[in-house]
């Protein structure tokens, strides 16, 4: 799945620190994880430990829209008070290894429009 030269980054913990300090691109080299999410359209949010992870919060917050790679995820909120499926795309865990397949075909128009589901659901619920 990670192929940077189609924009699509996965890295976790210590290939994080080294695909960014190791860099010879200064303005790369400096760049946080904070930095590159708030530069993604879009942030995986694998299932942790439990039914929930700390990364949804983390993605919603950055601005980006959290793919949510999990089954029977429990999401904040009522569905009567929040409609995640306007913002969050959902991926059967059976599915993981065709998440990029799956983000490729969310179009730009679509793409704004979670965007800006994200984010006032953020502002209004997270914030």
């Amino acid at each position: 799945l990670h192929d940077p030269s189609k924009g699509i980054i996965i890295l976790e913990g210590q290939q994080f620190q080294n695909q960014f300090t190791d860099s010879d691109d200064p303005q790369r080299r400096n760049m946080t994880y904070i930095d590159l999410l708030t530069q993604s359209h879009y942030g995986g949010s694998p299932r942790g430990h439990a039914k929930y992870t700390y990364r949804f919060t983390e993605i919603l917050s950055a601005g980006a829209i959290p793919v949510v790679i999990a089954d029977d995820w429990v999401l904040p909120f009522r569905p009567e008070l929040v409609d995640w499926k306007e913002c969050v795309v959902f991926v059967p865990e059976r599915n993981t290894l065709k998440t990029v397949e799956v983000l490729k075909g969310i179009g730009e128009e679509e793409t704004c429009r979670r965007h800006k589901a994200c984010w006032n659901i953020y502002e209004r619920w997270l914030d």
